[in-house]
């Protein structure tokens, strides 16, 4: 019986994987409504006012910004998507 518990336990113990992949870049708020992104061990301000709307994927920040400018954030840089223009 012990040998039988033994070898199930082996069996799924190496049957996983030992490295899965993981998202390199998440952005979330902080308390002044700033918006920070933590990419590869670091954090960093990408936006000084609270963005619109944002969303992550893979290694990709996208978001709109305060006047509604589509950005990407990717590979430490913003990169403007869509200017926005302002009717007043």
């Amino acid at each position: 019986m012990f040998v039988r518990y033994f070898s199930f336990c082996l069996l799924a113990v190496f049957s996983f994987p030992t490295a899965t992949p993981a998202q390199d870049v998440i952005a979330f708020l902080d308390y002044r409504d700033r918006m920070i992104t933590f990419d590869r061990g670091n954090f960093r301000e990408i936006e000084p006012l609270r963005p619109r709307a944002f969303g992550t994927g893979g290694n990709h920040v996208a978001y709109s910004n305060a006047i509604g400018d589509l950005k990407i954030y990717r590979n430490g840089k913003v990169t403007r998507l869509d200017r926005t223009d302002v009717v007043l």
